[in-house]
């Protein structure tokens, strides 16, 4: 299998803290050239790369990600303390923005950009598909929109987002029809 078929999941997170800018950079200097990364959205709208709604496991932090705003975020550490003790303490939360520059950096390195259901479901489709392109702008054509939320999804393709990627636990027959409109580039 060659590495194309290979997607470094929340960046080369057996090494580094999961979702950080460090564990993509980290993937793709060790040849990754996909990266797969989460968004989740906070208070003020601002997409960063985070997996989990709740800041616990990773930063230690309580409450959700969209209780706090981008400020805020900033000044906390996504060290996986759990797994590496305090080894990573002082990463950063990363904002979605960040991934320009590693993009730049990077230029063999395509992303899928996983919107997470927590965050569509507090802040609604339209709202975070917008802020996530608005992000992305000029990049669109190296980042594949992934989701378990086809509606999501079939939003953003109706609104010119032309890579977009649908995820499942299961099969969803019930789901066939919104499949086949979305077309996904990946399943």
């Amino acid at each position: 299998m060659q590495i194309e078929n290979f997607v470094a999941h929340r960046g080369w997170r057996h090494q580094f803290p999961e979702n950080t800018l460090l564990a993509l950079n980290e993937a793709a200097l060790a040849g990754a050239v996909k990266l797969e990364l989460d968004v989740q959205l906070s208070a003020d709208g601002t997409p960063f790369i985070f997996h989990d709604p709740e800041l616990t496991r990773l930063c230690q932090q309580p409450g959700m990600i969209w209780e706090y705003t981008a400020t805020e975020l900033a000044t906390m550490s996504a060290y996986e303390p759990s797994r590496f003790g305090n080894r990573f303490k002082g990463t950063p939360l990363s904002p979605l923005s960040s991934v320009i520059q590693l993009l730049d950096t990077h230029p063999s390195v395509d992303l899928y950009v996983e919107l997470k259901g927590e965050s569509l479901a507090q802040f609604g489709a339209e709202h975070m598909v917008n802020v996530v392109a608005d992000t992305l702008d000029g990049y669109s054509h190296r980042c594949v929109l992934i989701s378990f939320e086809l509606d999501a999804l079939l939003f953003a393709k109706q609104h010119g987002w032309q890579r977009c990627g649908a995820v499942f636990d299961y099969w969803p027959d019930w789901q066939q029809a919104s499949l086949a409109e979305l077309a996904p580039e990946i399943v």
